[in-house]
Formats: C-alpha cells, structure tokens, sequence
C-alpha cells in the first residue's frame, strides 16, 4: 500500500497470538530516506462497559493515528495488545496520511462481574518489520483499555420489619452493603410512605433504611410490601429491594352486634388482633366495665355490657399492662323505636324486584337494593324514620346492585354492584369508594349475596343469572381488599346470624343440596350434616341458636332437625331471641311460629291466627319472595316486595 511515494506495510496482533511478519496491508522492501517522521495517535485510553455478564458484548472502538514528515521509502505500522481486555485487533486501513483500527472485547459472560484491563501499543518504523529500530518520533504509543464488566448489587436480597407491642427502635434497624463495579456513586428511592432511605452513597456504602413511626402508629395490623430502587451512578443496571413490613400489635377492631337499644345489654363479640400478647385485666364500655367478659382466642372476647347504658357511643376498650393498645371499636345505644304498622311508598309506581332488605337500627333507616321489572334502574332505595315517622323515600341509581349490607361496625352501607363492590355513606348516600371484585372483567359473574361476620368480613358469590357457576369471595371493608378462599358453587348462598358469629353456605350438588359453615378469618369451610332438596339463604337468630333452611326446615345450633314451617311459606326471618319465626304466605298473611316448643306431628307450633298486613307488597316474581328484616329488639318485622314496603309490628 501507498501513498506519496510511500511504502506501508501495517502488523496487527494481540498478545499470546502468534504475531508473525505480515497482515493487514502489503508493500515493498525498498529502503530510503524521507526525514525523520511523526506517530500521533488520537487517544490515550479506551473504556468499555457491559452492564452485568447478560448484557450484549460492547461496541469495538476505534483507534486513530497518522504519520507526519516521511516521504518515501518503507514505513512500518505495528499495532499489538496485551491483557485480558482485549480480544481482536482489526487490521489497519490506511486513508491517506491517516490510519485506523479497531479493538473488540470478550463477550461479558466469558470473564463475569469485574475490571479488566489491558494495553494496545501502536508504533510506526521505517525499514524494521519489528520496530525494534528506526522508530518515528512518537512511536511507540500506548492506550490503555479497561473494561468493566459491571455489576451494583446488596448483601440483602430482601429487607423485612417487625412490630409488635413490644418493638424498640434497636429491633427496628436493618442495614445491607451495596457494593459496585466499578466503585462508583448510586442513589436510592423508596415507594412507601412508611419507610426512608438515605438519597445516595458509593460502593462499599452500607445502607440504613429508616422506619417513619409516625406513619406506622396510625397503620392497622398487618403485612405491608414495598421496594428499594437503587440506580448506580455510572455503570450497571439499577435494582430493586423488596421490602415488607408486619405489624402484629394488639388491637380491638369491632364489636358485634355494635348497636343495642336501652334497657338491654346482651351478650357481644369483640373482634380484635394479638390478644394473647397481653394480659386483658378487664373489658370497658366508655369507662364502664363489662358485667362479664371471657377471652376466647388471640382474636375474639365475648363480653356482656354493662346494664344501664344511656344512648351514646361508647369506645370499647380492653384494660392491660401495656399502653399502646390501639382502640377503634364502637357500641352504640339508642331507644328502641315504636313503629306503627303502615306501607312505606317507593319513589315511584314502577314495578320492582327487590334483591336485599337491610335495616340500619342507628340512623333508624331502611335500604333496599332493587331492579325495576322493565329493564330500567338498578340502585338503593332508602327509608328514614323521624321520630318515628316515614319520610318520603329516596332512590340512590347504581348500576346493576343485588346486593347490600350494613358493614359490621355500623359505618357504611356495602352494596355489591356488578363487578365492584362500593362504599356508600348511610346518611347522605353518597358513594366514598369503589373497589374492584377479582371477578374477571369479561366473566358473566357478577357481585351477589352479602352476609357479615363478626369479624367485619362480608361473604359473597359471583353469581350467573340463568346459569351455574359461582365464586366465594371474602372482602375487608377496613382494609377495601379480596381473599379468594377457592370455593366453588353452582348457585351458592350464604347467610349469617345476627351477631355475625356463624355463616352457612348452601350450595347446591348433583345429589342435593350440601351445608357448610365457613369460617371467615381462614377461609375455610366445614360441612355440616345437612342435606337439603333446594338453596336458599339461611336464616339464623342473633345468636344462632335456630336456623332455618330452605325457608321451612328449622334447626338448633347444633344442626339437628327440629320441625318444618308451613309448605304454603314464602319467606322467613327468625326473631333476634331465636323463640319466633315470622313468614309471609301470600298474600299479606304473615303468621307467627314457636321455635320453642316442641312441634306437633313434625310441625312447628303457630302462635296465633295470622296478621293481615296493612298492604300486599307484592311477590318477587323472579325469586317469588318477599324480602324481610326485623329491627334488634325483635318488635317490628319489615317486608319488601315487588310493589311496597309494608311495617308491621309484633306481639
């Protein structure tokens, strides 16, 4: 190769290769003068970096050099390299007075996390193949190379906190190293609000996370996850560190049943966590004590109230050692009502399928989750008494609702529409939140029958209209999350007695129908000896001391069979005492059966000739029943149907 009269001949090669006497060009042999000459190169260093043995092989880099001040003769170009940073010199091509070759890499995964290095030497002679005379000025030239391999990684692969009731601040300090190649800065970010974390550091750095305890004190028991991101500065791939956070404090959460009218103080269910972690010296009502208390479980006391209770809130709180317990339970007291028997009018004279009838004993109201039989609205149609007096009904539209609930602790009305699951304010009925089911978006499931535990749990089915195929979901109204336990139904109903303490399930098989009791803190359900033709809700006292299944077949709490209810029954409720059933037989004949005595030839004793109620409410015709509810002290029963609502008293 030439140019200007020059002969180049240029010699590529990488140490530990045999570098013989030729490659990369051709030229003569000739000898001459031509000055003195210059070798410039345009770098002194090249780096390389691949993020982490994974990443791709680097680009090749080129290196550039010329010679000045030679003007014939034979000129030689040496290019070698040493070090385990190299893998192949290009051969040189020569543009003019100009010339240029390349320097590749290994493959990242060929050497693993680290700093390599290595030396690429350049030199220009005339008339010595070798270099080892006639070097130009400047010649040789050296470029270092060094390649990283780079890696940013943390001693902890994962990071986790604890607190319980008697956590320190020591207990709470969890460190990890972050080590870096290359040495370099890194900053850190974290996602939750309950956690800091220093903004930056460098390889070697160990890094303290911080736990904000003034936002942990106001969090509620349980396992809360969050993430580190830590971004290298220079070199590597950012990461990430989970983080979890369990807080298992001892706290009492609710009381169930929460509301109880003056002059009464029957026993209650207070629902609470870590229990045992504590030594419970008493139980209050405000700053009464309870007449009795028994701890059952790490999660539950039953407790009798104290007599003598005004109307008023009353925090429900436990007396121990420990000061920290968190109290968020509430017991209400209110006068009983004194209704009179009357129809209460709908907004409007359109035809109704009424889905759940729920009565709200605080705020002494009715809501009732309704279809309208042409096609039209769906939503929550509610009632408010006024010192005893019905005013004028209200309708509150949301879309496709079948079902409804007073959460446990009495704070919102739950109701299930379609696919999601809202939170709707029991005095202005404005919608606080929407929660989104696990049912699929494109399922034909859709949110059906709520029952309430004692817990504060609410089960329910995903239900298919016309069809077989539902699912068992568990919601927290505190927390606004689902479990899926994994039960599975044709048509599956749940009910629950009146202080949330038992829920059955009737789910329908190819050899009847199968009842279970399901227990809602684990998910798991149990089979109980009952066999049944057909599923129905099942209805339970307070205390779940009768049952009635199948709308006629009556039971004790311990599942045996007791008697039937009339054949003629279209629907029934069980008095809060469990001593009287009440059951509509259309049309608007409510009777009144002794779930007390022993029945008669297999059928339970009826109290009385009927009632003849103040106006036929109208039978469902998709489900033919009315819907039923009765208020805590067992003296008025309610009944919804297609056309009114109708209030009746008892004896």
């Amino acid at each position: 190769m030439k140019f200007r009269g020059i002969s180049i001949v240029a010699l590529a090669c990488v140490a530990l290769s045999a570098c013989g006497g030729g490659g990369g060009g051709s030229g003569s042999s000739s000898s001459g003068g031509g000055g003195s000459g210059r070798l410039t190169v345009g770098t002194t260093s090249l780096l390389f970096i691949a993020n982490g043995p994974a990443a791709p092989t680097p680009a090749p880099q080129s290196i550039v050099g010329s010679v000045t001040g030679v003007t014939s003769g034979t000129l030689y170009v040496l290019i070698t390299g040493t070090g385990t940073a190299i893998a192949q010199i290009s051969n040189v091509e020569i543009n003019g007075q100009t010339g240029q070759a390349t320097v590749s890499v290994p493959p990242p995964g060929s050497l693993g996390v680290g700093t390599y290095t290595g030396t690429v030497t350049v030199r220009a002679c005339r008339n010595d193949s070798t270099c080892t005379n006639g070097n130009l000025s400047g010649s040789p030239q050296t470029i270092n190379v060094t390649y990283h391999v780079a890696d940013i990684r943390s001693s902890a692969v994962s990071m986790s906190y604890d607190i319980s009731n008697n956590t320190a601040a020591a207990d709470l300090v969890v460190s990890t190293q972050i080590s870096a190649t290359p040495a370099q800065s890194f900053t850190a970010t974290d996602n939750v609000d309950w956690l800091t974390v220093p903004a930056s550091g460098t390889s070697g750095s160990v890094l303290t996370p911080t736990i904000v305890q003034s936002v942990t004190d106001g969090m509620t028991n349980g396992v809360y996850t969050g993430d580190i991101s830590v971004t290298p500065g220079t070199a590597g791939l950012p990461f990430r560190i989970p983080v979890t956070l369990t807080i298992r404090r001892t706290q009492v959460d609710q009381v169930s049943p929460y509301l109880e009218y003056t002059g009464s103080a029957r026993p209650v269910i207070i629902r609470g966590q870590e229990l045992s972690q504590v030594t419970i010296q008493n139980v209050l009502f405000g700053d009464t004590p309870a007449q009795s208390f028994t701890v059952v479980s790490d999660t539950e006391i039953r407790a009798t109230p104290p007599a003598g209770l005004v109307p008023a809130r009353y925090p429900v709180r436990i007396q121990t050692g420990f000061a920290g317990v968190r109290h968020s339970a509430q017991y209400v007291v209110v006068n009983p009502p004194q209704y009179a028997a009357g129809v209460l009018a709908y907004p409007d004279t359109l035809g109704k399928f009424p889905y759940a009838l729920v009565y709200d004993a605080e705020r002494a109201s009715l809501a009732l989750a309704v279809h309208y039989a042409n096609g039209g609205a769906t939503g929550i149609v509610h009632f408010k008494s006024v010192n005893n007096v019905w005013q004028p009904s209200t309708f509150k539209n949301m879309n496709n609702t079948f079902a409804l609930a007073l959460a446990a602790d009495g704070t919102a009305w739950i109701a299930g529409h379609y696919r999601d699951v809202s939170h709707v304010d029991p005095v202005t009925l404005a919608t606080t939140a929407t929660v989104r089911s696990p049912i699929f978006p494109d399922s034909q499931q859709f949110i059906f029958n709520f029952a309430a535990s004692s817990d504060g749990t609410i089960a329910m089915f995903g239900d298919v209209t016309y069809s077989c195929g539902a699912n068992l979901f568990l919601y927290d109204p505190r927390k606004r999350t689902f479990r899926e336990p994994g039960y599975t139904a044709c048509r599956g109903m749940v009910g629950a007695s009146g202080d949330g303490s038992r829920l059955l399930i009737t789910k329908p098989t190819g050899h009847g129908t199968e009842v279970s009791s399901l227990d809602t803190q684990t998910g798991a359900t149990a089979a109980t000896p009952i066999q049944l033709s057909t599923s129905v809700r099942p209805e339970m006292d307070r205390d779940a001391t009768r049952i009635v299944l199948d709308k006629v077949r009556v039971y004790d709490g311990g599942y045996n069979y007791l008697g039937n209810l009339p054949a003629s029954t279209d629907s029934v409720i069980v008095s809060p005492d469990g001593t009287r059933a009440y059951t509509y037989d259309d049309p608007r004949v409510m009777r009144t059966f002794d779930l007390q005595s022993a029945p008669v030839a297999g059928s339970m004793r009826e109290i009385g000739t009927g009632i003849t109620l103040a106006a036929d409410p109208g039978l469902d015709f998709f489900d033919a029943v009315v819907r039923m509810a009765i208020t805590p002290d067992g003296a008025t029963v309610f009944l919804a149907g297609e056309l009114t609502v109708v209030v009746q008293p008892v004896p």
